[in-house]
């Protein structure tokens, strides 16, 4: 089957791109992997875009309905954690703040992780956060949006 048919086939049958543990390949979850440092010991470069969630939006949950419920829903997540949380994701942004906590929590903590597990093996290991845009990007309101890196990454626009 070549790729532009298997690409829109697999997707009507329920199947979603996601790794499958299998047992040889990919023994058991990524995180697990990297944990035991069972990982293909090899320099690696990870990173993450300031604007990921921008184009990815249904990855984000609405924001509360009031700063007040925010901040409260915040509190009681958090507790003691909750002023430096705050003072990072501020409510006088909501939108702005789930964003970046969506994109910190899936995004900037697995790309910083992968990194620090690969330092630990040795390996040279770098990571990034790429905050650049451009005028179509900016119109769109989509500012660093996920993969906007690539092009410069490949050398090629």
């Amino acid at each position: 089957m070549d790729g532009a048919t298997l690409s829109e086939a697999a997707p009507k049958t329920g199947y979603a791109p996601w790794p499958t543990i299998e047992g040889r390949l990919l023994p058991r979850q990524l995180v697990d992997v990297f944990d035991k440092g069972e990982q293909a010991p090899v320099p690696i470069l990870a990173g993450f875009n300031s604007g990921e969630i921008r184009s990815l939006r249904i990855l984000a949950p609405p924001p509360p309905a009031t700063v007040t419920e925010y901040e409260s829903i915040i509190r009681d997540r958090y507790g003691d954690l909750a002023d430096e949380f705050l003072r990072l994701y501020p409510s006088s942004n909501m939108q702005e703040s789930i964003w970046a906590t969506t994109r910190d929590a899936l995004y900037g903590w697995t790309a910083e992780r992968l990194v620090k597990k690969q330092t630990s093996l040795g390996q040279p290991s770098f990571l990034y956060y790429f905050d650049h845009g451009y005028p179509a990007e900016e119109a769109a309101g989509l500012h660093a949006f996920h993969a906007s890196e690539l092009p410069y990454v490949w050398g090629m626009l």
